[in-house]
């Protein structure tokens, strides 16, 4: 007969989480915004981003792209924050 071992699966850290999603987010804006700006390629990715982040005032000028970063950190930061939590939160069955 075997027996099994029950694994302790470790919790997430939010903020960690949070903070490397969020970067990462808002590089990945930055580059496809700055291709986009100097060499007209991605413009559908870019059109992504122009929807969910132009009534905030993200546009392809140099300001409108650091206003598109900062709002990109927030919204990764946000998203990986709450899905975190909320993995944290699975019974650890659901987690192996």
């Amino acid at each position: 007969m075997v027996k099994r071992v029950k694994l302790k699966v470790p919790k997430r850290d939010l903020t960690r989480h949070g903070i490397t999603f969020g970067i990462s987010f808002s590089v990945v804006l930055l580059i496809v915004s700055l291709i986009t700006k100097f060499f007209g390629v991605l413009p559908y990715v870019s059109n992504l981003f122009l929807d969910l982040f132009a009534p905030l005032g993200y546009d392809l000028t140099y300001f409108g792209i650091f206003l598109g970063m900062v709002y990109s950190f927030v919204f990764g930061f946000l998203l990986s924050v709450l899905y975190s939590f909320i993995y944290n939160k699975l019974p650890s069955k659901f987690r192996q």
